[in-house]
């Protein structure tokens, strides 16, 4: 099988599409497939490659000649490959599969209509009410588009339930199928921790990384955050305005992640919103107890007081009370880290995830 799989991001980039790609290419590739990825770098980054070549595009240059440059190339090389697998760019590759008819699968892991809406500050919505309102012109353009986009694809993969719920929300007739993320499972370590609380994310508006600061403020404990966006700055000057015990590690890789999590008491995860977050499964792989916000991509992995805490996001003082509770009860970080591990090897095995996939694309090819 000749996969072609395109993302927005890639290492030397942090977050799930960036870790995911590169996992899901080993993975294809160890398989007997062939296998190709298509993304955008910045301008001063170098493109991690490996077994498989890379393709990319510029990220800083005009919005419309990305777009278009993007568009074409995607539509250049699908000629070559049996599937399309999209990670992310997902109107670019719409509009290839629409002109080249061939098989497509699309990953969606959240509102990206919203998301867009709401760092961009046109919205102060939560997202269940914001698909139900009606939109300003420019979002609802948007809105159309992306549902557009999607019905270009065979099949369309969720990781949580309630993405689901909501790709069938846009447009019943689309053909969506649940898979859960999946994480590798690590050693079983005993290591000196250095610091009380870790987030990592990318450093965006509703990922309420300021309610955290605020929080390990208030309680008075030191806080590393891996990852960096377009609040970095404004969250770099929160904490010095606090002088709270905050150290800012910028992009790290995935190995560095893991060893910072080793390093670490509590992982802490507050968005307004997730999927089934990557981060999340790493933490409890490492076996951290999380403290995490009370939506569903959140509550569908951590049950209260079982293998972790949950916590409303804006509510600082609780979520300052919680990170006192566990620093202050090592056997309850114990307890919490070690049934957040147990499910997490259970449940969540990368293997099996990737295997789901890969199925899953097989079937779309079949669909022709």
């Amino acid at each position: 099988m000749r996969i072609l799989l395109i993302s927005g991001i890639y290492p030397p980039d942090i977050g799930g599409p960036a870790k995911f790609i590169p996992e899901l290419a080993e993975f294809l590739l160890e398989s007997g497939n062939k296998v190709e990825v298509i993304t955008l770098k910045d301008n001063n980054s170098q493109i991690l490659t490996g077994k498989f070549p890379v393709h990319f595009v510029k990220r800083q240059q005009l919005l419309f000649k990305r777009l278009l440059k993007t568009t074409l190339l995607i539509t250049w090389k699908s000629r070559s490959f049996d599937v399309i697998f999209a990670n992310g760019l997902i109107e670019e590759t719409a509009v290839s599969l629409f002109f080249t008819r061939k098989p497509g699968v699309v990953k969606i892991v959240s509102d990206p209509v919203w998301e867009r809406a709401k760092n961009k500050s046109l919205t102060k919505d939560s997202r269940e009410v914001f698909n139900q309102n009606k939109s300003r012109l420019d979002v609802s353009v948007h809105k159309k588009l992306f549902i557009w986009s999607l019905s270009q694809f065979k099949t369309i993969t969720c990781p949580s339930s309630e993405l689901v719920e909501l790709v069938n929300l846009w447009n019943p007739k689309l053909n969506v199928v649940k898979i859960e993320n999946g994480v590798d499972s690590v050693p079983k370590y005993t290591q000196t921790k250095e610091f009380d609380v870790i987030a990592v994310s990318r450093l965006i508006k509703i990922k309420n990384i300021d309610k955290l600061i605020k929080a390990c403020k208030k309680s008075n404990s030191s806080l590393i955050i891996a990852g960096s966006g377009p609040e970095e700055k404004n969250l770099k000057t929160l904490a010095l305005s606090l002088e709270a015990n905050v150290r800012f590690l910028g992009h790290l890789d995935n190995h560095e992640v893991i060893n910072y999590l080793k390093k670490t008491r509590i992982f802490a995860q507050l968005s307004d919103y997730e999927g089934l977050s990557f981060s999340l499964l790493q933490a409890m792989t490492c076996g951290l107890p999380s403290i995490v916000s009370n939506v569903r991509g959140n509550t569908d992995v951590i049950t209260n007081e079982i293998n972790g805490l949950v916590v409303e996001a804006n509510d600082v003082e609780m979520i300052s009370k919680l990170i006192k509770y566990l620093l202050a009860s090592p056997e309850k970080i114990n307890f919490l880290g070690d049934n957040a591990r147990n499910l997490a090897r259970e449940r969540y095995s990368n293997t099996e995830k990737l295997s789901q996939l890969q199925s899953t694309l097989v079937d779309a090819i079949s669909y022709e």
